[in-house]
């Protein structure tokens, strides 16, 4: 099987290359997908080998109404994602890692962190120039461990730590239909189920 040739990896001088990433991420279970985007079966270019292309389809949940992906607003600066890799020679892939931090201490988020613990998902995030990709698969998803910390003193940071991992054959996964992200609205969805 043939692959495309490797090409330099060139940097031009003065580029812009902020680090981190934007404050939010959307988790989506895996029950609540029919179909999502895939990495191609052949790759004619660098891109294709961690791209997937297509979009989600959202089974329906009761009376119709579609599942959609779970927003969650994130600390500023809290959200990080990395890549290790992992594996004896011949047989090395890699552990894709994120951490976030949802502040305060309401019931719905002590009940998100009790529901999602368990479950398998998909976590879709963007980085600092809004290139959004996902961690997790369907045949390898990511798990989440939530954690809560009150804090101690009145200035202590108080919220939820989210620590969440996926195993993958790639360091990363862009989405080539990205979701459209309304982080005052707490919204993430397709560009045509907006203009409904």
């Amino acid at each position: 099987m043939s692959q495309p040739t490797f090409n330099p990896l060139t940097w031009l001088q003065g580029q812009n290359n902020m680090g981190g990433y934007q404050n939010w991420v959307g988790i989506i279970p895996l029950d609540f997908i029919s179909s999502m985007p895939e990495l191609p079966s052949s790759q004619t270019s660098d891109g294709d080998f961690v791209t997937a292309s297509g979009a989600f389809v959202f089974k329906e949940e009761s009376q119709g109404v579609p599942y959609k992906p779970i927003f969650m607003y994130n600390t500023e600066e809290t959200v990080k994602y990395s890549s290790e890799s992992v594996g004896e020679r011949d047989g090395k892939s890699f552990e894709n890692k994120m951490e976030f931090f949802h502040p305060g201490n309401k019931k719905d988020a002590h009940a998100f962190a009790t529901r999602i613990k368990n479950r398998p998902c998909i976590i879709v995030f963007a980085d600092s120039d809004g290139n959004q990709q996902i961690m997790g698969s369907k045949s390898l998803p990511a798990y989440i461990s939530p954690s809560f910390d009150g804090g101690q003193k009145r200035a202590d940071q108080r919220g939820f730590k989210f620590e969440a991992a996926a195993a993958s054959n790639q360091s990363a996964v862009f989405l080539e239909t990205p979701f459209v992200v309304d982080p005052l609205a707490g919204t993430i969805a397709y560009a045509q189920a907006d203009e409904e």
